[in-house]
């Protein structure tokens, strides 16, 4: 059996100053909230939250970092 397809993800530069990050992650995991973000999510990403990236998501992405690496 292989791994789970992670779900849709939006990452950020490497570069980008983590106060920067940390403002971009709380707007987006916010962006339900408000009536204007809530349309929006579910205009562009058929979506109705969006959700932090978890321990297994990272160790999921990183196989197949891996993976993509090898061939």
């Amino acid at each position: 059996m292989t791994d789970p397809i992670p779900p849709d993800g939006i990452v950020a530069a490497r570069t980008l100053f983590p106060k920067s990050q940390a403002r971009l992650r709380d707007a987006l995991l916010s962006l339900h909230d408000r009536r204007e973000g809530a349309d929006a999510l579910n205009h562009f990403l058929q979506a109705e939250s969006l959700a932090p990236v978890t321990i297994d998501m990272k160790a999921v992405l990183r196989r197949a970092a891996a993976w993509a690496r090898a061939v």
